[in-house]
């Protein structure tokens, strides 16, 4: 009798497991049939009609998934012909929109943002929870720079509360507060509404104002006035009617502590495992750069790292010095686009003891988008660090999520870990 009990404690593991395989094979097996069924477009019986396009479909497949489709088929107020008129959808995103409906998967990753926004406006129209949410989260990954006034524009004028405040929130938190976003503005400038322009201002009224936002304000209005060719003096005119005063006064006579609340939150540091030590690393004329690789699965602000400093000399004739002036440049790069200088940081005669960390920081954070890979790279003027020694180490490659890739050319890494700002 007690040797049964290690038994039944072992089988009904594998039993579960076993029944769970069984129930995915069933649901792929049943995505693939009404996938089939929609393609074969058999046993139809309603048509959307999207410009020139259509989408041939079933009732009752829809009507599982949509209360919006139960009660256009099946409620009181049915619908009574057969053809149904799309005019606020393109034929692509309705099509993809059916397609989940049949197969209950997706691939985001194919999708731009304004195609996935345009899917969960469809979503939301549909009440499709479940792909609401997995639009959602898609959006907030394709989040950037270069696409965050246009997603705020779209989420405005569709009236899309929930996807507002993820795109308002990544405004305020990635772009107003970043040095970057100032600067990509004046480069790639986007037009907005002026109606967007008001909800963007009153948002932030009802929250602490954003560092830049008047800023961000003036710099739309004078891009505005070149859009369409008016004086920079006309610009007071749209100032005006945006009804800034407030904002102004509030910047202008905000005491001490309410000014601290607009600084960016504390940074967080970051340490990878070590491992063992490898061969040191000397600069020489011939060998003066160091470069790993950084991925983070969430937006944060690089602030700073935390690298090792130079061995001590060997010197014979002279006392040994217990500390040294550091002197390099850090560069940014996205290898994965098109390996261009993101940015870069000059470390100036830093004050630095030898055989100890060094945390190297800058007041400005750069923004790291997350699943993409970006090269950090140390270089040293080799006239100033000729002959000089960093140890180096072997570490773990991920902490919490951020991903480290140190270069095969190298024997183990200079970079402990970094300091930074979980921003979304």
């Amino acid at each position: 009798m007690m040797a049964s009990t290690p038994l039944a404690v072992c089988t009904k593991p594998k039993f579960l497991i076993e029944n769970f395989k069984k129930s995915s094979d069933i649901l792929s097996s049943l995505s693939m049939r009404y996938e089939q069924l929609l393609a074969s477009e058999k046993y139809y019986d309603c048509v959307f009609l999207i410009g020139e396009h259509e989408v041939r479909c079933h009732k009752l497949i829809l009507a599982t998934a949509s209360p919006v489709f139960e009660a256009m088929f099946y409620g009181p107020i049915s619908e009574k012909q057969n053809i149904i008129e799309i005019l606020d959808m393109s034929y692509d995103i309705f099509k993809l929109m059916i397609v989940y409906i049949y197969k209950g998967l997706l691939d985001f990753c194919a999708l731009t943002l304004e195609e996935t926004i345009e899917l969960y406006y469809g979503a939301e129209k549909y009440l499709l929870n479940e792909l609401k949410l997995e639009c959602l989260d898609a959006i907030q990954l394709k989040l950037r720079f270069s696409n965050i006034l246009a997603a705020l524009e779209l989420s405005i004028c569709l009236d899309l509360s929930s996807l507002l405040s993820i795109c308002f929130n990544f405004f305020t938190r990635c772009c107003l507060k970043e040095a970057q976003f100032v600067a990509h503005l004046k480069t790639h400038y986007y037009h907005v509404s002026k109606d967007c322009i008001k909800t963007i201002i009153s948002m932030c009224k009802e929250q602490i104002p954003a560092q830049n936002l008047l800023w961000f304000i003036y710099e739309w209005c004078q891009q505005e006035c070149e859009e369409m060719g008016l004086k920079q003096t006309e610009c007071s005119t749209i100032i005006e009617d945006l009804n800034l005063k407030d904002s102004e006064a509030e910047l202008k006579h905000m005491d001490n502590d309410n000014k601290t609340k607009l600084k960016p939150q504390y940074s967080q540091s970051l340490e990878r495992c070590y491992y063992k030590a490898c061969r040191p690393f000397t600069v020489d004329y011939d060998n003066c750069e160091w470069a790993t690789c950084i991925k983070s699965n969430r937006f944060i602000s690089l602030q700073g790292l935390t690298l090792h400093s130079r061995l001590t000399p060997h010197l014979t004739r002279f006392s040994i010095p217990s500390d040294y002036l550091e002197n390099m440049i850090i560069e940014i790069t996205a290898p994965t686009h098109d390996d261009s200088l993101m940015w870069s940081h000059t470390v100036s005669k830093q004050l630095t003891k030898y055989n100890c960390d060094v945390n190297v920081k800058w007041a400005e954070g750069i923004v790291l988008s997350p699943d993409i890979e970006y090269q950090i790279k140390l270089l040293w003027h080799p006239s100033q660090s000729q002959g000089a020694e960093y140890p180096c180490s072997l570490f773990s490659s991920q902490v919490e999520g951020i991903q480290f890739r140190d270069l095969v050319t190298h024997s183990g890494s200079l970079i402990k870990g970094i300091h930074f700002v979980n921003l979304v």
